[in-house]
């Protein structure tokens, strides 16, 4: 009888099963997705979301903890952010952390992390708006309530990389649907500039996302005052230099800060008939 052939490689190490569907996190090692996601979501273990609330914790620490605990925690919670973004978690996985403390903490993560625990968080705030109920704003609110449209904004200013721009404007504009984040995004002095200079400099992706911002502010929060600052602050020229793409494509501008045309063209109307 042919000695049996061990597969230690394709065994999950929480479920000691083969994996049907393998997934790697940032340690390095690989585990079933499912195993994985029950073992981060139990009531008995929640580490993981725990290492990310921390960020809520962080501040308030600062005066009763060295750096060097600081730094520890800090390095933590990143890692935290890591393997749940690196997971892909499932549609009920993203919902079980539609709560209160995750939120703030993804708020806190977006405002004092570091580059890549600020795209986790932000990516993360994006998947768990997408896999809510169009219908269910309560996760909007709170993020909302917890300071991210804020937060999303100043990193709009700070940031120039592509990628970074593009995932930021798709959360605004998910914060943008209800009106608490429309009158946060009012509320910050550059808001409604800074989401205009995004169109036509950015890409497709972000320019979409830009008019579909100023489309909702335009119809649901246009009051006298806000219609005026657009005026002054030129997110009416953009927005009618935008719809001259549309219809003259072979319209002069500047190679240097414009998109190609066609793109432009498709991209904005696309975004001004689905709002």
């Amino acid at each position: 009888m042919a000695d049996e052939i061990e597969v230690p490689y394709f065994l999950c190490p929480i479920a000691l099963d083969i994996m049907k569907d393998p997934v790697t996190i940032s340690t390095g090692i690989t585990y079933d997705r499912d195993s994985i996601e029950k073992w981060i979501f139990s009531q008995k273990n929640n580490t993981v979301r725990s290492r990310t609330g921390s960020y809520d914790t962080e501040a308030s620490s600062r005066d009763e903890v060295s750096e060097e605990s600081l730094s520890e925690l800090r390095k933590a919670c990143e890692e935290a952010l890591s393997i749940l973004y690196g997971l892909q978690l499932s549609e009920s996985s993203l919902k079980s952390l539609t709560n209160d403390e995750f939120v703030e903490a993804l708020t806190r993560a977006m405002q004092s992390g570091s580059y890549e625990s600020r795209a986790y968080a932000v990516m993360l705030l994006q998947s768990m708006l997408e896999a809510a109920d169009p219908a269910h704003i309560l996760i909007k609110i709170k993020a909302v309530e917890a300071g991210a449209v804020p937060v999303l904004i100043d990193l709009l200013l700070e940031s120039s990389d592509k990628r970074a721009c593009e995932m930021t404007l798709k959360v605004l504009d998910l914060l943008c649907q209800c009106a608490e984040g429309r009158a946060e995004l009012l509320k910050h002095g550059a808001g409604l500039a800074i989401v205009s200079k995004k169109i036509l400099r950015v890409s497709q992706v972000a320019s979409e996302r830009a008019v579909r911002i100023l489309h909702s502010v335009s119809k649901f929060s246009a009051t006298p005052g806000v219609l005026q600052e657009m005026l002054q602050i030129g997110v009416v020229a953009k927005l009618g230099w935008c719809f001259k793409l549309i219809v003259d494509p072979g319209r002069r501008r500047d190679p240097g800060k414009c998109l190609n045309p066609m793109q432009e063209r498709g991209g904005i109307l696309h975004a001004c008939l689905t709002v």
